[in-house]
């Protein structure tokens, strides 16, 4: 059942959204335009599983209306943003500029989780663009 109230949401009234081109990656919004109103941001948690699994193989994408700042809760994993790839570990955080090309990538044997923000209220208004 729901949050009866719009400002507290507990993790049962998270929406699942995956997106099927990006692979099998949990991904549940918390805070959006869909969820509570918000008018500028979204606020969502993300799950990747090691690239192992056969599951989780994020494609290269972009957010033209967007900028993204993820905070890594647990595991570690590679990120490229243009052409800089780095390695991310619980604790770190990363921020994408609006429209630069990036990519989530978790080649180590456990999963990675991390929440994330984009300056849009929702991920259709954000405009991914897939890209490989």
């Amino acid at each position: 059942m729901k949050s009866k109230n719009r400002y507290l949401i507990r993790p049962k009234d998270r929406l699942d959204d995956p997106i099927p081109e990006m692979g099998e990656i949990t991904r549940q919004i918390i805070v959006d335009s869909r969820t509570s109103g918000a008018e500028v941001l979204t606020f969502a948690y993300a799950k990747i599983e090691p690239i192992a699994s056969g599951k989780a193989i994020e494609k290269k994408h972009r957010h033209p209306n967007a900028e993204l700042v993820a905070y890594i809760i647990s595991g570690r994993g590679f990120v490229e943003v243009e052409d800089e790839m780095f390695e991310v570990e619980s604790g770190d955080s990363v921020w994408v500029p609006k429209g630069h090309l990036h990519f989530f990538n978790n080649p180590f044997d456990e999963p990675w989780e991390m929440i994330f923000v984009y300056s849009c209220p929702s991920l259709e208004e954000a405009g991914l663009k897939v890209v490989e």
